[in-house]
């Protein structure tokens, strides 16, 4: 979305790499998850950038970790826009990036989603793929898109996946 050195101000990036990442997640998330049947699987690619540890604040990292609510992560991510809008997100408790926010917020959305939709059985985990060479890392990342997808489809299709975690390189990992 953004380079290192876009001239957008902290707070369009914000609310544009927010408004994507996350609301997006959470948009689309609305339409298709009541067509989840039982026993489906739901795999949200987000980022090892979303891991919050050294990042955040112990107060940012409970706030997130322990949100219960959609409304919760919401709370967390304004507030984050509010603290770029004022160009104070490192004394509200918060890592400069917007990215790294937005990624927080679609993995406690998602292990929020599986939550909700355990009694279903649906398996619910969020995943990065790595560094993969796209457009969006200017071809710089360190993996193919096949190997890229490894994670995600391992996800989608193994017998016994995780539930209700961050999954890098097939293995289960604390986001926080």
């Amino acid at each position: 979305m953004f380079s290192n050195d876009a001239t957008e101000s902290a707070e369009i990036q914000a609310q544009i790499t927010i408004g994507i990442n996350y609301y997006g997640t959470k948009l689309i998330s609305s339409h298709l998850l009541p067509l989840i049947r039982r026993d489906g699987r739901i795999v949200n690619v987000c980022s090892s950038l979303g891991v919050m540890k050294k990042r955040y604040s112990e107060e940012r990292i409970k706030q997130l970790t322990t949100a219960k609510t959609m409304e919760e992560i919401d709370k967390f991510v304004e507030e984050y826009k509010r603290h770029a809008k004022d160009n104070t997100r490192k004394d509200g408790g918060f890592p400069e990036s917007a990215y790294q926010v937005s990624k927080s917020a679609e993995i406690a959305l998602t292990l929020l989603q599986a939550k909700e939709l355990e009694a279903k059985g649906v398996t619910v985990n969020a995943c990065c793929p790595g560094y993969v060479a796209t457009d969006m890392t200017q071809h710089k990342g360190y993996l193919t898109v096949e190997k890229g997808a490894d994670t995600p489809v391992y996800l989608a299709t193994d017998p016994n996946p995780p539930n209700a975690s961050f999954v890098y390189q097939r293995k289960v990992t604390n986001w926080y």
